[in-house]
C-alpha cells in the first residue's frame, strides 16, 4: 500500500483504488490511475466508521453533480470533460478531501494492420 501525505490529508493507493482521508470521517474512493475515454468509472463515498448506505452528494470542480442513496456515482462513457477534482459530502457527517480524476485520450480501436514488405534483389546490369 502506498500513500501520499498532504496537509490534513492522507491518500492511500492500493491497486487501482485511491482512498483519500482527512481528519473528517468521509472517504472518497476513486481510480488511482488515469482512465481512458469511453471507460465507465464508479466513485464511492463512504463514512469511515460505518458501512451503512447513506445519501452522498458528489461534486466536480466545486459544482454538485449528483446525489446518490447508494454511496456511488457512476460515470458512463467517460470523456476528457469528466477530468477534474471530485469530492463528496454525506449530510450530517462531513465532506471528503478532493481527489483528481485523470482521463486519457481514446486508444486507437480498429482492425489490426499488417505491414508486408517485399524485397526483390536488385539486378546489376
Amino acid at each position: 500500500m502506498h500513500y501520499r501525505n498532504r496537509p490534513h490529508r492522507k491518500c492511500y493507493q492500493n491497486g487501482f483504488l485511491n482512498t483519500c482521508c482527512s481528519a473528517g470521517s468521509v472517504i472518497l474512493e476513486s481510480p488511482v490511475h488515469a482512465v481512458m475515454e469511453g471507460d465507465t468509472v464508479t466513485l464511492r463515498c463512504r463514512e469511515k466508521q460505518t458501512s451503512s448506505n447513506l445519501t452522498a452528494d458528489f461534486f466536480k470542480d466545486g459544482h454538485i453533480m449528483e446525489s446518490s442513496s447508494t454511496e456511488n456515482m457512476t460515470i458512463h462513457n467517460v470523456s476528457k470533460s469528466d477530468e477534474g477534482l471530485y469530492k463528496c459530502r454525506i449530510s450530517g457527517v462531513g465532506e471528503s478531501p478532493e481527489s483528481w480524476l485523470t482521463v486519457r485520450g481514446e486508444t486507437l480501436k480498429g482492425p489490426n494492420t499488417l505491414n508486408l514488405y517485399l524485397f526483390f534483389p536488385h539486378s546489376a546490369d
